[in-house]
């Protein structure tokens, strides 16, 4: 069995392991930190080295596979090209589930040094997406087939992914919890409907792999949330929405600055 290095032992490491482990399709070699962070082990594999190890390592092993994630800035976006580039990997597709800043921030600037392909919902008010796929449409990478699923509420243009027995459910369904829907364009009765009348309705065994992973866990099923999540707890939208119009939660700093940015394709960085 080939072995892969994963660059990265975060949140986003977390479940790529999962993945990995289920597929069993690689071994993995080890995890690679940043220089200042270095300890023996991570996520319960050997971390074998940091950045500056790569170019030693890429002799030994020739698989990769990026597990950092980002919020803020483009910057680690841009050094995973400088990466992708130096271990001779090469950047397809990119899939963004909605357009706020954590998840579409620096997606233009990949794009021109990847000349990747960037896709997202057909209701995306993004001005630099290169493929939008309608509700049921089927993606296809190589080997790869996704089916998107409209899935509004979190924001208007919230996408999720199914990919065979797992569902990448971008911020509308979460482990334990739903995504907030007082933010630009969000809706709560939309997101009801979304949860109840679209995830909810996949099979019980389907894994579920939000994009925020906020108490330690790789990914649920969706049974387990039918049972457990507080927030699914509820008998009708108009009781959802009560809820959900009743959090109080603080609002994120720079978010009515961030979000109109990023659907130019501009970043914090190049605005401030």
């Amino acid at each position: 069995m080939d072995k892969i290095l994963l660059i990265g032992a975060g949140g986003h490491a977390r479940s790529c392991i999962d993945v990995l482990e289920e597929e069993n399709q690689f071994e993995i070699a080890g995890l690679i930190e940043k220089g200042e962070s270095i300890s023996n082990e991570s996520l319960g594999y050997p971390v074998i080295g940091t950045d500056d190890d790569l170019k030693v390592l890429r002799q030994q092993y020739k698989n990769a596979l990026i597990t950092v994630g980002q919020i803020k800035s483009p910057k680690i976006r841009i050094k995973l090209y400088k990466l992708l580039k130096e271990l001779d990997l090469k950047l397809v597709k990119v899939i963004d589930t909605h357009i706020h800043a954590d998840h579409i921030s620096g997606l233009n600037e990949l794009s021109k040094r990847t000349r990747c392909s960037k896709i997202m919902g057909e209701y995306s008010s993004s001005d630099v997406i290169d493929i939008r796929v309608k509700d049921n449409e089927k993606i296809k990478i190589d080997n790869i087939e996704l089916i998107s699923i409209y899935t509004p509420g979190h924001t208007d243009c919230s996408y999720s992914f199914l990919m065979n027995d797992r569902v990448f459910t971008g911020d509308t369904l979460l482990i334990n919890s739903t995504g907030r829907t007082d933010f630009q364009s969000g809706s709560s009765h939309d997101a009801y409907d979304s949860l109840f009348n679209k995830l909810l309705k996949l099979p019980e065994k389907t894994l579920i792999y939000p994009a925020h992973d906020y108490i330690g866990k790789k990914n649920s099923t969706i049974e387990n949330e039918k049972r457990n999540n507080p927030r699914l707890q509820v008998s009708s939208a108009e009781e959802y929405a009560n809820m959900m119009n009743n959090l109080n939660l603080e609002f994120p700093e720079m978010m009515d600055i961030a979000v109109p940015a990023n659907i130019k394709g501009f970043t914090l960085d190049q605005i401030n």
